[in-house]
């Protein structure tokens, strides 16, 4: 199986026994760290084998025409704003087809609508506070930088305090979705650890491709294309350490494990070059 191995320290044992026999295993993410990981890291590496911290990543999602968009959007918001987005290595950026922009655009600001912003401690609460001010302060630039170079916020942009107010001062980001960003801007290319989602729209696979391994510690890239041909544009020659693939089939929408057979997951797999990429622990 070519996949990545995810773990936590007290699998590390049972994690370096796999790693050290079996070659079938491609690359591993780390979700922690520690002197233990620090360890299988090196083992790892030393065995010719992808090392991806997930702190270090920024996921990128792509949507692609003629997909399920109110699907989409909901899976893409749900990704970012986990943990008022301070998870970098979820969704940071999403590259969208010209054709599907409008559709997409509608469907992702009802979704991002529907966050509540409040204290942690309130289960209702879907965006918290930010704990660090140089992080708020970094957004707040970044967005400003953003728009001053020709994107569109489309919802939020600014400090807020926890009863969703307007607040310089408060610890609260507002849940933000800016348009019409570019792969020149500091918001496409920079780990925003914040609620915020940067949009750009492409016309070709060969520009998905291209953006989506900016910036150069990349995470996976999540796929939504409804033909095989499109998958195989905007896989081919793509260098990421992982893939997330959704299509749509009659019963719905389904997920990359779900169709080894009819679309070819596996092949997909085999197709990225994993050796090709190296993590942190690179000598």
């Amino acid at each position: 199986v070519n996949a990545m191995a995810a773990f936590v320290p007290q699998d590390m044992p049972h994690i370096r026994g796999i790693l050290a026999e079996s070659p079938r295993v491609d690359a591993m993410v780390m979700f922690e760290g520690g002197e233990q990981a620090l360890q299988a890291s090196a083992q790892a590496s030393a065995l010719g084998k992808a090392v991806v911290g997930a702190w270090e990543t920024t996921d990128v999602a792509i949507v692609w025409d003629d997909v399920d968009v109110d699907a989409a959007s909901e899976q893409i918001v749900r990704a970012r704003f986990t943990d008022s987005g301070r998870i970098p290595s979820t969704i940071g950026r999403v590259l969208v087809h010209r054709e599907a922009h409008d559709a997409f655009l509608s469907a992702l600001e009802k979704e991002v609508h529907k966050l509540r912003v409040g204290q942690a401690s309130d289960p209702a609460t879907d965006v918290g506070p930010l704990t660090s001010l140089s992080e708020l302060e970094r957004l707040s630039q970044v967005i400003e930088e953003a728009v001053e170079l020709g994107a569109h916020v489309v919802h939020g942009g600014s400090r807020i305090n926890w009863r969703g107010e307007l607040d310089p001062l408060g610890m609260h980001f507002q849940p933000t979705l800016l348009e019409n960003c570019d792969a020149g801007m500091r918001i496409m290319n920079e780990r925003l650890a914040g609620p915020v989602l940067p949009l750009c729209t492409v016309d070709e696979a060969e520009a998905a491709r291209g953006m989506s391994c900016q910036p150069r510690q990349s995470g996976r890239v999540w796929i939504w294309a409804t033909s095989r041909a499109d998958r195989d544009r905007l896989v081919d020659g793509l260098r990421a350490p992982g893939i997330i693939f959704f299509g749509n089939r009659p019963g719905g929408t389904v997920r990359a494990m779900e169709l080894a057979d009819p679309w070819g997951a596996l092949e997909l797999a085999e197709r990225l070059s994993y050796n090709s990429w190296r993590g942190p622990f690179e000598k």
